[in-house]
């Protein structure tokens, strides 16, 4: 038998990273087995339902996240604020029943309530899912918050293959059905798993909990606003492909999308070690060129990880469905929207320090409405082109936004020579989309990289980022 330290940190990271790794895996087998209006389909299911459960949630899990480590009775807590979400769900899924036969055509294009019925059953199986993630990560027990991650993953695809050789045709129905089956499937290993842990999901609501829901309830419904607002900013482009395109322009936009999740997970790693350690930094009072360095360095692993998945990507006409072939164009101008992303996150940090988080809202709401405004305008014109425009611009808007009121709250990061990358970035994406830079050009933009950071490199390979 091995013998493995459930608690390894590592395990959180591994869980997140290859999570995602089989995710972009999935993208050019999943191509073969679904047309593309299929994958339009599922694209604008998965943001219905995301937001479903956001409302049902309450943002009760914030309150979680904060009272958590100073409660006594975690348990009531933890299980009061999982259950408030199952009442929450009920009361506004019998609200939302009333408009069942919209929702059904907006997202599947009929009438029955059957559409209805299964957004519903996603969100709650999500909201179960998100608990179950929750309670791992604030018990530290990464090892299952590994299994838990990548077991869903791989039921999905496991199930969508073997469903594939009884039933050559797959519609939209059955990738729903797989994605609810296997996300159940994945929360019930971990059930087992979670047996011997002294905390439950599943212990009611409590008169411990009920006393203080008012303090809960207070402390989580502002943070809603602020969900919502996030989670607006990664549907909005979705819902306007859907209201203004069709749904083969939405799934030949979700596939390129896809591929851009490659440099969304290096943004959640880095997001992950960084914000702890930038905490930690400030509170021993390092000096500003460490800020400076990483900076530095995340700009230059974004920029060569985006000139890389560029030169690669016209090998995906050897792995997708010809069907998917005009995805491909798009990456371009989609990777800049989690370039944009991750270095917000880096130069932003001033934000944390002050405690500005009054100014991260409004940054948010700014970002989402122009967000908004944008993809109307574009998508109506150029559609999918027009979205991936607009998410990458309404990424720059964010990240320019967010360094700004951190500069002004705290320090300014980015040197001259991180300007010139940033430039070289959005160049390189609008040259490559317009096939005006080759495959050796952009070589050389990589090699030039290599070049300009040298110093940097040579200091961070010596003595770390010390």
């Amino acid at each position: 038998m091995f013998n493995i330290n459930r608690t390894n940190k590592l395990f959180f990271v591994l869980g997140t990273g290859l999570s995602g790794i089989i995710s972009i895996l999935t993208l050019p087998i999943l191509t073969w087995f679904y047309a593309v209006d299929i994958i339009g389909i599922y694209s604008i299911f998965t943001v219905t339902f995301i937001l479903f459960s956001t409302l049902f949630s309450l943002a009760l899990e914030q309150a979680v996240i904060r009272e958590y480590y100073e409660t006594e009775n975690k348990t009531a807590l933890i299980s009061g604020a999982f259950c408030s979400g199952i009442l929450a769900a009920i009361i506004l899924s019998l609200s939302f029943a009333v408009f069942y036969q919209y929702i059904s055509e907006f997202v599947f294009e009929t009438h029955n309530g059957y559409g209805f019925i299964l957004i519903i059953l996603s969100a709650l199986v999500y909201h179960w899912y998100r608990y179950q993630s929750l309670l791992l990560r604030m018990e530290g027990e990464s090892f299952y918050f590994f299994i838990l991650q990548i077991s869903q993953k791989i039921f999905f695809l496991v199930i969508t293959w073997v469903v594939f050789i009884f039933k050559k045709k797959l519609g939209w129905i059955d990738i729903v059905s797989i994605f609810i089956f296997s996300s159940i499937l994945s929360s019930l290993i971990s059930v087992v798993c979670m047996r011997k842990l002294k905390v439950t999901l599943y212990a009611g609501i409590k008169k411990s909990y009920k006393k203080k829901f008012k303090v809960y309830i207070n402390y989580s419904l502002p943070l809603l606003f602020s969900c919502v607002i996030v989670w607006g900013m990664g549907a909005v482009d979705k819902y306007a492909l859907k209201i203004y395109s069709n749904a083969y322009e939405l799934g030949i936009y979700a596939n390129a999308f896809r591929v851009a999740s490659a440099l969304v997970l290096l943004q959640q790693l880095i997001s992950t070690i960084w914000i702890p350690t930038a905490m930690k930094w400030y509170t021993d009072g390092e000096p500003i060129n460490k800020y400076e360095r990483v900076a530095s360095l995340v700009l230059f692993i974004s920029a060569v990880s985006f000139f890389i998945i560029c030169a690669a990507s016209p090998l995906l006409h050897h792995l997708i469905h010809p069907d998917y072939w005009p995805s491909i164009k798009l990456i371009p101008i989609i990777l800049l929207y989690p370039v944009f992303y991750i270095l917000s996150e880096i130069t932003g940090v001033g934000l944390y320090f002050n405690r500005k988080t009054k100014h991260t809202v409004f940054i948010s709401f700014c970002t989402f409405i122009f967000c908004m405004l944008i993809n109307a305008v574009l998508v109506k014109k150029f559609q999918s082109l027009g979205a991936s425009v607009a998410i990458a611009t309404s990424y720059f808007i964010f990240f320019f936004l967010r360094t700004i009121f951190s500069s002004i709250a705290w320090k300014y990061l980015l040197s001259i020579k991180d300007l010139f990358t940033l430039f070289l970035l959005v160049a390189g994406g609008i040259g490559i989309y317009r096939e005006v830079i080759s495959f050796t050009l952009i070589i050389c933009i990589i090699i030039t990289l290599f070049v300009l950071y040298y110093s940097l490199l040579k200091a961070v390979i010596k003595e770390g980022i010390k």
